[in-house]
């Protein structure tokens, strides 16, 4: 089945969306936890993301 310009479109959106809330709560991990290395940010925040 072919996929609608609109739920194309809807798809990127939600990409758009959920990257943009990523990118804000790895900034604010970052910022709040400057001694952690990148796997422990990356680790803080996905599991902020996934309790919200």
């Amino acid at each position: 089945m072919e996929e609608s310009i609109t739920d194309s479109n809807q798809h990127a959106l939600g990409e758009c969306i959920f990257t943009r809330e990523l990118n804000n709560q790895l900034w604010a991990t970052l910022k709040h936890n400057k001694g952690l290395n990148i796997n422990s940010i990356i680790l803080a925040t996905f599991n902020y993301l996934a309790e919200n």
